[in-house]
């Protein structure tokens, strides 16, 4: 297990933005709420209308990704980058609140 934490700091991957922004969501979720609260807020559509409208926002302003030489954007490669990132975002936080749920028990 140390070892796959270990590889988590080595390789660089916690310090992306919506995997880092993932774990200290999922860390929050875990310290203010219960697995029975918790669940339902993972069913809910407003929860995850949120986290699309956080990593648009991040892939639009942090994230752009441009044509050719650089003068206009590339909106086909920015929403491929939209769902990446809507996926680091949720699989990191749903995964570090499952993490710090069993370190307390």
């Amino acid at each position: 297990m140390l070892n796959g934490l270990k590889a988590l700091f080595t390789s660089g991957i916690i310090f992306r933005p919506m995997v880092l922004s993932g774990v200290i969501i999922g860390f929050l979720l875990s310290s203010f709420l219960d697995w029975e609260e918790a669940f339902p807020l993972f069913g809910d559509l407003n929860f995850y209308l949120m986290a699309i409208a956080v990593s648009g926002l991040y892939t639009l302003f942090f994230n752009q990704i441009y044509k050719g030489r650089g003068r206009e954007l590339d909106y086909g490669a920015m929403g491929g980058a939209w769902v990446g990132n809507l996926f680091q975002l949720g699989f990191s936080g749903i995964l570090s609140f499952v993490f710090f749920e069993t370190l307390i028990f």
